[in-house]
């Protein structure tokens, strides 16, 4: 558990590892970006996420999903349907996980399913729109001390 005197947003925000909020729009080179990846914005929020979690000193990792196609040219499942984007292990023991969203994303219904899976099994499993979403959440269930 990390103590500290000040909010642990707020102390990851002055070392650093919390991005600064995006403004609104993002202007035209970014709407050209989205067109070249096929309509959906790629989010850097599991990164930072994983980036602030092993800063309080709690093991994270980024969890790929989707498929990919081998040089032989079968294709391989990375992560089961609805696997949350951040997995990460709770001082007490307990897993942990984050499913990343950005301000209007939805969670999918396996997405849902996944997180209230870990959460009966005695988990610890939230949506987060922002880093400090994530510690906040962490805070609000004691595994960070405020």
């Amino acid at each position: 558990m990390i103590r500290g005197t000040r909010s642990l947003a707020e102390a990851l925000a002055a070392s650093g590892a919390l991005p600064r909020r995006r403004t609104e729009g993002g202007g035209r080179r970014t709407e050209e970006r989205k067109k070249k990846r096929g309509g959906a914005r790629k989010t850097a929020l599991p990164g930072q996420v994983v980036e602030a979690l092993t800063r309080l000193g709690i093991w994270a990792f980024r969890v790929h999903s989707g498929k990919v196609q081998l040089k032989s040219g079968h294709w391989m499942q990375l992560a089961p349907a609805g696997t949350p984007d951040v997995l990460f292990l709770c001082p007490d023991g307990r897993m942990g996980a984050v499913e990343c969203k950005e301000r209007s994303g939805r969670t999918s219904r396996a997405q849902r399913q996944r997180l209230d899976a870990i959460n009966r099994a005695g988990g610890l499993a939230f949506v987060a729109r922002s880093v400090a979403d994530a510690v906040e959440a962490l805070q609000a269930e004691g595994v960070l001390c405020h």
